[in-house]
């Protein structure tokens, strides 16, 4: 589904992985829907390029996204955002 783009991708990771989804909008209420399917490719490690080629956009447009996901997250450049979104959807507190 994420390779084709499938509009139902987002629902269908919702459904799939719930405590993701809900720790996130916990933790960020204002996500938007466009971030949170970022987070969706990020959390099964799929790298920019990968990202820009299933969405049809480019390498850099998808690089500005993880940055500014990034900046609204609070996570600095040392803190892999795979590893933790992975962490993410473990959590049982949100903050």
């Amino acid at each position: 589904m994420a390779k084709k783009k499938d509009p139902l991708f987002l629902t269908r990771f919702k459904e799939i992985y719930p405590d993701l989804h809900e720790n996130l909008i916990t933790y960020r209420p204002n996500l938007k829907t466009s971030e949170l399917t970022l987070c969706a490719y990020l959390y099964f490690g799929f790298t920019s390029k990968e990202i820009a080629n299933y969405t049809f956009r480019s390498i850099k447009t998808i690089d500005n996204n993880r940055h500014n996901l990034r900046k609204k997250l609070d996570l600095t450049s040392e803190i892999d955002l795979c590893v933790w979104l992975k962490k993410m959807a473990d959590r049982q507190d949100s903050d």
